[in-house]
């Protein structure tokens, strides 16, 4: 098991420019089946979640953006990681020492 702190950083929709970006960010750990949790808001425009439990191996989040938000930015222990699909799914790798590939 290892430590992964993720924060997420989103940015406001183009069409909803009249509106924050802003409202509860939630994230869906594979390790968790379907369960989600909420992120805390850790900036403007930007939420976290931390997790000591992590299994080794392959892992995904999912994220669910707040309302006028899109194309976030993840970062899992310092690496970024991309969203392969527009579901927000993101994958990656932990490693024993609780490091993070993509």
């Amino acid at each position: 098991m290892a430590r992964v702190l993720f924060h997420y950083e989103a940015k406001l929709e183009q069409r909803t420019e009249q509106h924050l970006c802003n409202g509860v960010a939630r994230i869906y750990p594979s390790w968790w089946g379907s369960t989600h949790t909420p992120m805390f808001l850790a900036d403007e425009g930007s939420w976290a979640a931390f997790f000591e439990n992590v299994p080794v191996g392959k892992q995904s989040v999912r994220i669910v953006p707040p309302l006028g938000c899109e194309n976030p930015n993840l970062v899992a222990n310092d690496v970024a990681v991309t969203s392969a699909n527009e579901r927000l799914i993101f994958a990656f790798v932990v490693h024993p020492d609780g490091s993070v590939t993509h």
